[in-house]
């Protein structure tokens, strides 16, 4: 590849910058050929030429090494597994966490949400229903804590608060976030509380 400028000024100037576009990311070297009759290395990288003077030159190709940037590793996000048999409910959770930085793992049914536990996709958290069809949210937590303690179990009710305090007096170690949900709220609960695998 070569370059050719038009016009030749061996006058003093302010320095200039040439880019030329490559298709991928280069370290080039140029030699500027007929600057005084010396060769002047170029250095480019990313496609970007830096010349400091105004020249008519060939600039010639001497050699060229493609620069292989590796990405970088972007950190793992957190599971936290949703088990909410309401539609609405669990689609406006799965966006919340996914917008603030978590990996919703969203079950129907706490039977879902064996199954999902089953392929080896382990929560650091878990947003729990508790009226689920089925195996309801206080069966399904109880399980968590027998088979899988290492996961902190939330329960999300829209039940009476008088029921609510009942529960807090039989599960007095349960986390409980009450329906409709302060998002704020939850979402700092599930920083203080998550736990992280990775």
């Amino acid at each position: 590849m070569a370059v050719t400028c038009d016009k030749f000024d061996a006058r003093p100037v302010q320095p200039v910058l040439v880019i030329i576009r490559l298709p991928v990311a280069h370290r080039t070297v140029f030699h500027d050929e007929t600057h005084h009759g010396h060769g002047m290395p170029l250095l480019a990288i990313d496609g970007k030429i830096g010349i400091e003077f105004a020249t008519s030159c060939t600039m010639q190709l001497v050699s060229t090494s493609t620069i292989f940037d590796p990405p970088q590793p972007q950190p793992a996000k957190i599971p936290v597994l949703v088990v909410e048999d309401e539609p609405i409910s669990r689609r406006a959770l799965v966006a919340l966490l996914d917008d603030s930085g978590y990996r919703p793992m969203p079950a129907a049914s706490a039977e879902e949400a064996l199954d999902l536990l089953a392929q080896g996709q382990y929560p650091g958290l878990a947003l729990i229903d508790l009226d689920l069809p089925g195996m309801n949210g206080l069966e399904f937590i109880q399980w968590l804590r027998r088979f899988v303690p290492q996961i902190t179990p939330v329960l999300v009710t829209a039940t009476s608060r008088e029921r609510i305090d009942l529960l807090r007096q039989e599960h007095q170690d349960i986390l409980y976030v009450r329906k409709p949900i302060d998002y704020t709220r939850l979402l700092k609960l599930i920083e203080e509380h998550i736990r992280k695998f990775h």
